[in-house]
């Protein structure tokens, strides 16, 4: 034998000697038993034929002897390609022996020819590289990552995912294999087994057989489907690490294991899934009750009772979380509990148990009172005289005596000035709710106002715009705080969208389809993650025309001069609001006045604007000839309009 230069399958060049190949008969070899590709190409296998007959056999395979038999380590492709050519055409009977080099070779040599093999291979299915990967970390105990490194993989993690196919029945695999299931969708498919394993062979078989551009939308219906069916939606509730006792879970007293690192945890359209909802309530149960013990040992509050009716989640919002903060320091806090947070129905339900989340610091506990309007209207005054909020004020006064050494030796001279310091603070707190108050009215206004100017330039139609709309409501997010003025005004739109009850062969109905979109999108614009974010008048005003440059909109003169505004709680002449949701007492001895005229409710800040108001008040023939005015300019626009479609 000579020496030569050899490439070994790791790539390195050695100096080794050429080996003379045996002839070996095709009916005593076998394949290499780390080889795992389960098929042949029949295209290639055939072209290696043709080439072979023609020009015979340029490099023979390499194996070694086992039992009175021949395991090749690799070639298995020109192994068929011989079988092929023993069988078929003019050379049938000739090619009765393979040629292979003989070699000691261990197993980690064979697995490693395998592994090089199959590397070079580009069409070999991911449940064939996963079963080859599989197989040489089981027979010589390779980490993840070295057992794939042959491969391409060169991270754990991404070895781990290629693995979890091998968790799926072989019904899912054969889809893979066959390229009829996308190895990305199969693996979103190991966890749905733990659910329903007939379910899942069932979506595969959907997602196999339909075509390659609506594959994606059958999967995700189906899995949606599904988890509606089996899932629950986890909303870290409790610390994934949290280990609870053991309780009775599907009839039987056993652990129950904390959620990090469990099968039934699920990563689905965008949300961890509990694909075991028994353990989930049970375990939601026993953390509720836990830290129903805790805020009541730090707060000082009494549990409400399962049965105890008349106990209603109190309304917490941003006009009194500052109110509800300054209860709960009280020494004695009356008429105030705790309560679990799961099933209470509330108006604008996820705003207002995000309060009571926040302010307790535990998402499964909320507060409750007989009075569930306990932190409202801070400056009425009630039948004692005394205001909701001086009577907060007086925690301070309820305090322990180490913290409030300093309040008992308080001067006269001292105390005055703190009264006038407090009374400036708190007239500040007025005039900034009445300032945000404003500032949600008026960005409202921004939104539909400029949308409804706009829709009209933006250039969709048909199908085409209703195709924009669906992708617009999936992708653009509602306001991320408690917006109900924003609602009002955007609910009816969105209902009748939502019901199709639109004919996109009309103009009027297309406008609407385009003034939804400018809808979302503004309000996905202005939308903040802090509350000073979202309603600011001039961030708002940004975003807004940020929106319209990116459409290729030219925003109409007026667009960023909101009129004054008519509600019940904002002066109807200067459109400074109320710092509260209704004109309270407090408001009434600062100079609010309401009004009952002919043209309906009338809210002024002042007497001076009252007179403003009698002073430039329209008359009635006045508002006569404004109507006619509008109906005119109407039955003209109409009669341009139709001349225009002849």
């Amino acid at each position: 034998m000579d020496n030569q230069t050899v490439i070994t399958s790791t790539g390195v060049q050695l100096n080794a000697p050429t080996y003379i190949p045996d002839m070996v008969g095709l009916d005593v070899i076998d394949s290499n038993p780390w080889q795992t590709r389960l098929e042949e190409d029949e295209a290639h296998v055939m072209t290696l034929a043709r080439d072979i007959a023609a020009n015979t056999l340029l490099q023979p395979g390499l194996g070694r002897r086992l039992d009175g038999r021949v395991q090749i380590a690799f070639a298995h492709s020109r192994l068929a390609a011989f079988k092929f050519l023993n069988v078929t055409g003019d050379a049938a009977g000739h090619f009765g022996e393979f040629p292979v080099i003989i070699r000691e070779l261990s197993d980690r040599q064979m697995s490693d020819y395998a592994a090089a093999e199959n590397a070079k291979r580009k069409n070999l299915s991911a449940i064939e590289v996963a079963s080859a990967i599989q197989k040489r970390i089981a027979d010589f105990g390779l980490t993840q990552l070295e057992a794939g490194e042959p491969f391409g993989y060169m991270s754990q993690s991404s070895v781990a995912h290629l693995l979890s196919l091998l968790k799926l029945p072989p019904q899912i695999k054969s889809f893979v294999n066959e390229r009829l299931l996308p190895e990305r969708l199969a693996r979103r498919l190991v966890p749905f087994a733990v659910i329903a394993l007939d379910t899942v062979i069932e979506i595969a078989d959907k997602v196999a057989g339909a075509p390659d551009s609506e594959r994606d939308d059958v999967f995700q219906d189906a899995v949606q489907e599904l988890l509606d069916k089996h899932g629950e939606i986890m909303r870290d509730l409790w610390p994934l690490e949290w280990n609870a006792e053991e309780a009775m879970l599907d009839g039987e007293r056993q652990a129950i294991a904390k959620c990090r690192g469990c099968d039934f945890r699920i990563m689905a359209m965008g949300d961890y899934h509990c694909a075991r909802p028994t353990c989930y309530a049970v375990k939601k149960a026993l953390w509720t009750e836990h830290e129903l013990s805790r805020l009541s040992e730090r707060l000082g509050l009494p549990i409400a009772g399962m049965d105890d009716t008349t106990i209603e989640p109190v309304m917490i919002n941003w006009e009194n979380d500052d109110r509800a903060k300054a209860y709960l320091k009280r020494k004695t806090k009356p008429d105030l509990y705790l309560m679990p947070e799961d099933g209470q129905l509330l108006p604008n339900s996820g705003s207002v148990k995000g309060y009571h989340h926040r302010l307790l610091d535990c998402a499964v506990v909320m507060l409750g009172s007989t009075n569930p309007h306990l932190f409202d209207h801070s400056d009425d005054k009630p039948a004692n005289g005394k205001s909701v909020a001086a009577d907060v004020s007086s925690a301070v006064e309820e305090t322990p005596a180490a913290d409030v050494s300093s309040a008992v030796e308080e001067t006269p001279a001292a105390r005055a000035k703190r009264i006038e310091r407090e009374e400036a603070e708190a007239e500040e707190r007025r005039e900034a709710r009445s300032a945000i108050r404003k500032a949600r009215y008026d960005l409202v206004w921004l939104i539909m106002h400029n949308a409804e100017m706009l829709a009209v330039d933006l250039p969709i139609t048909g199908q085409i715009a209703v195709y924009c709309a669906d992708l617009t409501r999936r992708y653009t997010n509602q306001p991320q705080y408690e917006w109900p003025e924003y609602m009002t005004a955007y609910s009816p739109l969105e209902d009748r969208l939502r019901g199709r009850s639109l004919d996109i062969r009309r103009d009027a109905d297309v406008y609407e389809v385009r003034r939804f979109i400018l809808v979302r999108r503004f309000a996905y614009a202005v939308s903040g993650f802090k509350l000073e974010e979202q309603f600011n008048w001039t961030r708002g005003c940004k975003k807004v025309e940020d929106v319209a440059e990116e459409l290729g909109l030219a925003l109409p003169a007026d667009w960023d001069q909101p009129p004054v505004h008519k509600t019940e709680t904002n002066c109807h002449v200067c459109g400074v609001f109320a710092p509260g949701p209704t004109i309270t007492g407090k408001d009434v001895e600062r100079g609010w006045v309401e009004v009952d005229t002919p043209t309906g409710h009338m809210v002024f800040c002042s007497e001076s604007c009252v007179a403003t108001f009698n002073r430039t008040k329209p008359t009635k023939a006045k508002e006569d000839a404004a109507r006619k005015s509008q109906t005119v300019k109407k039955v003209a626009a109409k009669k341009s309009q139709a001349k225009s479609k002849k």
